[in-house]
């Protein structure tokens, strides 16, 4: 890690939080967009853009998962200039609507981010849980034909996302923020779009971002 404090992500991008429980775990998923506006930043394209990701996601990813997992906030932070940024969060109620899940709280696919830089470490990736159990074997190994299925359905998430707007804002991309760079704090950091998505054929885990 490098020495001194993170710097604010770069103005314009908005810090996305999906949380909810997983078999009454919490866990949460982060990811980043980055709005192009006409200079107007008002708390109600927020609430806007933030409803309708969630509305996508229940719409796109969550027929796909178990019953056992529920999506109840998405919660965002956008800079609107340097030093100052607006923040809200929306409360939904999106359960998956497959049976049986996975009976291990901690076991999520692996979703790996595509974006156009290259570098050592620290590429962006999401656990979601959800898994259905019929769809693993070997105890670990997640079906082609569900692999195939979660791909899709992220990637309608994500182009769903990208062909939003509000009132005020005539652009929306999904990506992340890249913050450092050979040990050292980039300031700038830099957003990078997310440009396509691949699923783990492994279950992952995310133990560590489980929360009671």
């Amino acid at each position: 890690m490098p020495v001194g404090h993170r710097p604010q992500p770069p103005v314009g991008t908005v810090r996305v939080a999906v949380t909810g429980t997983i078999l009454t775990h919490r866990f949460a998923m982060v990811f980043y967009l980055r709005l192009t506006d006409d200079g107007t930043r008002t708390i109600n394209d927020l609430n806007s853009i933030l409803t309708a990701v969630g509305t996508n996601l229940n719409t796109d990813v969550m027929a796909s998962l178990s019953s056992g997992c529920v999506v109840t906030l998405i919660t965002g932070v956008w800079i609107t200039s340097v030093g100052n940024q607006l923040t809200s969060s929306v409360s939904v109620n999106y359960p998956g609507t497959q049976s049986t899940a996975v009976g291990d709280a901690a076991a999520c696919m692996v979703v790996d981010w595509k974006i156009s830089d290259y570098y050592r470490g620290g590429h962006p990736r999401t656990y979601f849980p959800g898994l259905v159990q019929s769809t693993i074997t070997n105890g670990s190994t997640i079906a082609a034909a569900t692999l195939t299925g979660l791909a899709t359905a992220f990637g309608n998430w994500r182009n769903h996302i990208n062909a939003l707007t509000a009132t005020h804002v005539s652009q929306v991309e999904m990506g992340t923020v890249r913050f450092q760079s050979a040990g050292a704090w980039l300031t700038p950091p830099v957003f990078r779009v997310f440009t396509g998505l691949s699923i783990r054929s492994l279950m992952g885990t995310q133990r560590r971002r489980l929360r009671h």
